[in-house]
């Protein structure tokens, strides 16, 4: 259980990361306080050169690395012991289901022990990830780089509409020039 929650907030911390991008990762993608990567689903949908995507390794994301990760650390091995070597495509297909379902299974009964009659699978993560910008205040250009996506429309699907609260502040904001030349 605390394995799974524990990967689904390191997709979470790593901004809307992916199953299949976590498998991938590799020791030689981490520089300092960053990891950089290409997301798995991306890498042959660019024409150009797919975008790097740069997250910050918190404590959370380190904590994992350090619990589940691989204790050698050569560059090119996986950062954690999902992939193998020499796997083929259809392994690594396998695997990534098994490992998405692992945690989405896990994380059902994390919920339902709480009373929590929501879903909190992979995808979920990824979606919280970008609401939880949004309301934050990240554009949708901003949010859709941090996501790897090309096209603005596809990072709508991702984020929540903004709280009331929210949109009445917004709605402020439009009108503070007004303010501002009633002051002078």
């Amino acid at each position: 259980m605390q394995k799974a929650r524990s990967f689904w907030f390191f997709m979470y911390c790593g901004q809307g990361m992916k199953p299949k991008d976590i498998c991938l990762l590799q020791y030689k993608n981490i520089t300092d306080e960053f990891m950089e990567f290409e997301r798995a689903k991306t890498e042959d949908s660019f024409q150009e050169a797919p975008p790097r995507i740069s997250v910050f390794l918190g404590p959370d994301m380190l904590q994992t690395i350090a619990d589940y990760g691989n204790k050698d650390k050569s560059p090119e091995n996986y950062i954690f012991p999902i992939f193998e070597r020499g796997m083929t495509p259809l392994r690594q297909y396998e695997i990534v289901e098994y490992f998405t379902k692992f945690i989405n299974k896990w994380m059902q009964y994390i919920l339902n022990d709480l009373g929590i009659d929501k879903k909190a699978g992979c995808q979920v993560a990824r979606h919280t990830y970008s609401t939880m910008r949004r309301q934050g205040g990240a554009s949708l250009l901003e949010i859709g780089e941090e996501l790897g996506h090309k096209k603005p429309e596809t990072t709508k699907r991702y984020v929540g509409s903004l709280p009331i609260e929210q949109r009445k502040a917004n709605a402020g904001q439009l009108e503070a020039f007004k303010r501002k030349r009633e002051e002078s």
